[in-house]
């Protein structure tokens, strides 16, 4: 069975997989869906008008400050990790299956 859709690792990854899938004659996404990461530049371009998975950089900006201000006031390894819930940009690079 060929796959519905794919998840790229970033936004220009997956703009340059919509243009190689249309030059090879698929529909994104009629014949495939794909999904990007980051809602950089490349999500909003009407060519591509990728779905993406966006971020807001100011919570994950705050976690690293305080990460680092810790370790400096507490010197030594901080070992933490940062867990936020991303959300969708739905654009046109994606249909539900």
């Amino acid at each position: 069975t060929p796959p519905t859709g794919i998840t790229c690792y970033n936004d220009v990854c997956a703009a340059g997989l919509v243009r190689e899938l249309r030059r090879c004659g698929l529909g994104v996404p009629e014949d495939i869906s794909v999904i990007g990461f980051d809602d950089g530049p490349e999500a909003a371009d009407p060519s591509t008008s990728l779905t993406t998975i966006c971020q807001d950089p100011l919570p994950l900006a705050h976690a690293a400050m305080t990460l680092v201000r810790t370790r400096i006031l507490d010197g030594g390894v901080v070992v933490w990790g940062v867990r936020r819930r991303p959300s969708s940009c739905r654009r046109a690079s994606w249909s539900a299956a």
